[in-house]
């Protein structure tokens, strides 16, 4: 199901997030990336149509997209683009220096297989960084309370599709990240890492090392 909404989503998806804020925001996620990977490959999970994947190939970096839509990494024209899951990814072991998941795809998924996934892919002292939608963001808790599942709903070509998703706590990133060291902060759109200020963002950014 998932997959199918983004495969309709990929028609779509340039004119759906085209706004002042997420121009705004991919501005200060590039500044993340260059600021927190080290030097080598790259996975990019959740790639889409290859925005970040394609920046940092423009950055040297060697680059491998994985996304749940055929239809986002065809017509992205991702180069080394593979249709998987986050929570289980079909990659070598100990094979990338970085991995990153940019824009919430892990709202979509198991988000503890994935850091299962995560340790196991990553070489020793690899590096990752995460952004995952906000439960604590006051927008989203003025909506929705505490709740931490929901919808995203998306109005395609006349008719409204929509897809389940999770949102996170400061917490829930520790506790399912606890095997990695880990720097945390959010993103809205700036990026934040003060105490306190950083636990109220639109989305939570999750930057670690494999230990």
């Amino acid at each position: 199901m998932r997959g199918k909404f983004y495969d309709l989503l990929a028609e779509v998806y340039e004119e759906k997030y085209s706004d002042s804020l997420n121009k705004r925001m991919r501005i200060e996620e590039k500044k993340l990336l260059l600021r927190c990977l080290k030097s080598g490959n790259v996975l990019d999970v959740g790639c889409g149509l290859g925005y970040h994947s394609k920046f940092l190939r423009n950055h040297n970096f060697e680059v491998y997209g994985i996304d749940i839509s055929k239809n986002m990494i065809v017509k992205g024209k991702v180069r080394n683009g593979i249709v998987a899951e986050a929570a289980k990814l079909p990659v070598k072991s100990h094979f990338f220096d970085n991995v990153i998941s940019i824009f919430g795809a892990l709202n979509h998924s198991n988000i503890i297989l994935f850091s299962k996934e995560l340790e196991r892919i990553l070489k020793c002292e690899g590096t990752f960084l995460i952004t995952v939608a906000n439960a604590l963001c006051f927008k989203r808790l003025l909506k929705l309370g505490l709740k931490r599942k929901g919808r995203v709903k998306m109005r395609i070509k006349g008719k409204t599709y929509s897809t389940k998703l999770r949102y996170y706590t400061p917490n829930d990133l520790r506790e399912s990240f606890r095997n990695f060291d880990i720097k945390l902060g959010s993103l809205y759109p700036r990026s934040i890492f003060l105490p306190f200020l950083r636990s109220f963002g639109y989305y939570l950014v999750l930057y670690g090392k494999k230990i």
